[in-house]
C-alpha cells in the first residue's frame, strides 16, 4: 500500500502517515536512495499497527464531570 492509500484507509491525514513511517511506528520500506523513492507499507503490517491502537475498556463517566470550587 502507498502512504496515500494508507491515509485514505485510516482516514487519517497523508502527513500523519509519513511522520508514522519515520518515527517507525508504523513499519514500512522504502523502495529508493538519496531522499528520493517511494513508501511502501504492507497490509500485514497496517493491520498490526491498527491493533496496537485499541483501546481498552474505558472507565465508567463520572456522573460530576465539573468541580467547583467552594
Amino acid at each position: 500500500m502507498t502512504p496515500k492509500e494508507v491515509a485514505e484507509r485510516a482516514n487519517v491525514s497523508l502527513s500523519l502517515v509519513y511522520a508514522l513511517l519515520h518515527s517507525g511506528k508504523l513499519k514500512g520500506m522504502r523502495i529508493g536512495c538519496r531522499g528520493r523513492g517511494k513508501w511502501l507499507v504492507d497490509p500485514a503490517d497496517y493491520d498490526a499497527f491498527i491493533a496496537t491502537c485499541k483501546l481498552g475498556d474505558l472507565p465508567e463517566p463520572d456522573t460530576q464531570p465539573f468541580h467547583f470550587l467552594k
